[in-house]
């Protein structure tokens, strides 16, 4: 395995542990009813930052 994929592996896995962890841990102490009380729209969350980190990198390439 070549070195920058072996590191996107190790970052993905490393990730999905600690949102794993995040959410095991929020369900235990908070419950779901917190949850379902301060939920927000997640996919227009990250709309917005795809289009942010797009004109960044629009503006910012030379």
């Amino acid at each position: 395995m070549s070195g920058g994929l072996g590191v996107a592996l190790y970052h993905t896995l490393a990730m999905f542990a600690v949102a794993g962890t995040v959410a095991v841990v929020v369900y235990k102490v908070a419950g779901l009813t917190v949850l379902r009380r301060a939920w927000f729209n997640v996919d227009r969350m990250w709309a917005a930052a795809l289009v942010a980190a797009g004109v960044v990198t629009l503006f910012s390439a030379v």
